[in-house]
């Protein structure tokens, strides 16, 4: 490559310099250059002779030798330069030479190392100045040794680098030289070089070159790459010769060792190594080299302690994002010193973090939000609900595989999160606080204190952007929820379409009450976090009037009669339920949100199902829907819907007070109702029905359920008794064929589908 650059140089060049480091082989290109123009005089149009000083070397013309070598003495000599043109020596022999080159197209190749001192160098520049201002064609090669030789201004130079070699090429050299290679291998795997090469280069990093890029090389190749010689071709050659049959064992060791870089720039870049050093130390564990395993364990345990330095990518954001807020301050406070120097630390983390993000392109890898490990980057608690969702149906997946040791990390995790919960305000005490701020600025207007006003604004736009924030992630919340229980239904839905198909009432009638008990847990999931803010609301502590008001409006209604209840008859009061009211809805209708097709909530069924039950059943005593609406008591507080509106929340009292209902997700009727009591629980646990017709005992015609929720356990387990009821009612076969109850079972399983399928459209 070197070869072909200087003779496209040569040709428009009429100084050619060829520069490097001492051994790289600049004498060796030179040599190389001038065999190819003396073998080609006859073709080679640029060139018709070739003249090496000072060892001379004329291919054509051997009557040259004696000027040439009278002239390299005169310029060795020590005398000085200061008057070279006055001696007549030189100008004898000089003039010899511009006679023989005046119209020659000759190649003279100047090999500096002969001229060592001042005076030498100072000569050759002169002599070199007199040719090129003498002859025409005369081009000249000029070996240089860090001395830079000038030849005046009206000369057409360039120059020509001769690096070191590469990392494949310094090993396919050393191996070509070493005797324990070819002459006598001590290796039964290194027979040539090429062998040689493919042990102690990796394949990445072939074309490496230890001088312009030894940071992009591990430890142990930057050892191998010395033990050869640094890629300089002297010093391969010598160190090819010199190697001692240890030597060359050690060398082969190094080379098997595994291949990894331990100074990495990036956490990236370093997270890589370690994934590819435990498939590479499976590998050797099953191979029961556990030699090997270990020196890829001791690498490991090197990368995880360098891993530890390397901040994450979120990290450094989350650093940038302070400094910025730390270089306003100070520039809005005239601390000019001090926003230099956080500018600096700025521009610092910002090409940290460019570096990041060029290694995930250089990996094809994405950007990830790490929160796994650092549960205080989620700044909202809609995204904290979220993760803590996530995590439960992790751990109840590891619970059924019986993995404890999971179990324990997940709900670490999970009491993290739990933790990090208690310290983010509700959207309530923000807007609070926006509305105070707000009183505060218009004061600092009114005082015209400016000042102040500016840093009161600032604060409300961070208030309101968190507003936003929270909003949002509540919204993705819900939205994610529905989403996963709309896929569970889908697929249960189907499992029961095929047993229904294939005359299977066992395993109909259990996904029947699985896709039942799905719709509880999606209700819990999508309203038990925002209705979870009621008992969880910060109150003033200073006012413990305030602080029992709010903790008695935290609590439904009818746990609140039960303390009172209890407290009357001198017992304790009993303690508040962890998690809130479950009520069994029917689907909604759609709507469209942020891409997304969801159902708000609604206290009457599709219309579907409102068809299916008008033409197989009477629903609460022949009455409309509309006319059961009006029955409503709205005598309570109200709380957020998932539509964006009011859903109110609805105490009952008369045959069934304690009772409670939430208007778009149930209803209440003043229907006759037959009460199920649970033998396993207390007669407080109950579960109230709309009874179609009066009588108890049909609990099958049974479709719009009010709970009285004392255990959310107890009301599940109800419920699906009612459903399990229902179904073996329908298929019992003791009562016969009825071609009114299989209508009525073809009714249920055809809604039940329906329902599954428009579960789809979350």
């Amino acid at each position: 490559m070197e070869i072909y650059e200087v003779l496209q140089n040569l040709q428009h060049s009429r100084l050619v310099r060829l520069k490097g480091c001492p051994g790289s082989g600049k004498a060796g290109v030179a040599a190389a250059v001038a065999r190819y123009v003396s073998g080609r005089e006859g073709t080679y149009s640029l060139f018709d002779q070739v003249i090496w000083l000072p060892l001379i070397y004329a291919a054509s013309r051997d009557e040259l030798s004696s000027i040439f070598t009278e002239l390299v003495a005169i310029l060795q000599d020590d005398r000085l330069a200061f008057g070279l043109h006055h001696r007549s020596d030189y100008c004898n022999v000089y003039g010899t030479v511009l006679e023989a080159l005046h119209q020659s197209k000759a190649l003279l190749v100047i090999d500096a190392k002969g001229f060592l001192d001042m005076q030498s160098i100072t000569k050759l520049s002169i002599f070199l100045q007199d040719l090129f201002q003498s002859t025409s064609h005369v081009r000249v090669l000029l070996i240089e040794h860090d001395i830079d030789i000038p030849v005046g201004n009206n000369v057409i130079e360039s120059d020509v680098a001769i690096e070191p070699l590469d990392f494949e090429a310094t090993a396919t050299l050393f191996g070509r030289l070493c005797p324990f290679v070819s002459d006598r291998p001590r290796c039964r795997r290194v027979r040539t070089p090429r062998q040689l090469s493919n042990i102690l280069v990796p394949e990445e990093k072939s074309d490496i070159k230890l001088s312009t890029q030894r940071n992009s090389l591990s430890k142990r190749c930057v050892d191998i790459f010395k033990m050869m010689g640094e890629g300089i071709p002297s010093n391969v050659h010598l160190c090819a010769r010199a190697m001692t049959p240890e030597e060359y064992d050690s060398l082969i060791e190094k080379g098997e060792q595994i291949e990894y870089n331990s100074d990495c720039k990036t956490r990236v870049e370093c997270e890589v190594q370690l994934k590819k050093l435990g498939e590479a130390q499976q590998v050797a564990t099953d191979g029961k080299d556990f030699k090997k395993a270990k020196e890829i364990q001791d690498a490991l345990d090197e990368l995880e302690r360098h891993r530890d330095t390397l901040p994450k990518l979120n990290e450094l954001c989350h650093m940038a994002s302070n400094l910025e807020g730390d270089l306003d301050k100070s520039v809005q406070q005239k601390k000019f010193t001090v926003s230099e120097k956080i500018n600096e630390q700025l521009d610092l983390l910002n090409k940290q973090i460019e570096m990041e993000r060029e290694a995930l392109l250089k990996y094809g890898l994405k950007e990830v939000d790490d929160t796994e490990s650092n549960p205080d980057s989620i700044t909202t608690r809609g995204r904290l609900e979220s993760e803590i969702l996530k995590l439960h149906t992790e751990l109840e997946c590891s619970v059924r595989r019986r993995d404890f040791p999971a179990c324990q990390c997940i709900q670490e995790r999970i009491d993290a999160y739990s933790n990090h919960r208690t310290s983010l305000p509700f959207e309530e005490e923000l807007s609070s606080k926006i509305l105070a701020l707000n009183e505060d600025l218009q004061n600092a207007i009114a005082a015209r204190e400016f000042d102040k006003a500016g840093s009161i604004d600032r604060q409300i736009k961070s208030l309101e952007n968190r507003v936003a924030l929270e909003k949002e992630s509540e919204e993705d919340f819900v939205s994610a929820t529905a989403v996963q229980l709309g896929r569970e239904l889908s697929k249960m839905a189907e499992t029961l379409q095929e047993a229904v198909d294939a005359r299977d009432l066992t395993k109909a009638k259990k996904k029947i009450a699985s896709i039942f008990r799905w719709e509880i847990r999606g209700l819990e999931d999508r309203f038990g976090s925002r209705y979870s803010s009621i008992s969880e609301k910060k109150v003033n502590s200073n006012d413990p009037d305030s602080n029992k008001e709010e903790e008695n409006h935290s609590q439904p209604c009818s746990h609140r009669r039960g303390e009172d209840r209890a407290a009357k008859k001198g017992g304790k009061r009993a303690p508040a339920p962890e998690g809130v009211p479950v009520f069994l809805s029917v689907p909604p209708e759609e709507e469209e949100f942020g891409g997304i097709t969801r159902r708000p909530a609604r206290s009457r069924p599709s219309p579907e199902v409102r068809d299916e039950l008008h033409r197989h059943e009477t629903v609460a005593g022949d009455r409309s829907w509309d006319e059961m609406d009006k029955e409503r008591m709205p005598t309570y507080a109200s709380m957020p819907s998932e539509g964006g509106t009011h859903a109110r929340a609805f105490p009952v009292d008369g045959p069934r007070a304690g009772a409670f209902t939430v208007d778009g997700i149930s209803s209440y009727g003043q229907s006759d109702a037959s009460t199920l009591t649970l033998s396993e629980h207390d007669g407080r646990t109950q579960i109230c029905v709309h009874d179609a017709g009066g009588h108890s005992d049909r609990v099958d015609d049974n479709h719009a359920v009010v709970a009285t929720r004392v255990d959310a356990m107890t009301e599940k387990a109800a419920i699906e008794r009612i459903v399990f009821n229902a179904i073996s009612n329908m298929t019992d076969p003791q009562r016969g064929p009825d071609e009114k109850r299989q209508k009525k079972k073809s009714s249920l399983i055809k809604n039940v589908l329906k329902f599954g399928k428009r579960k789809k459209d979350y």
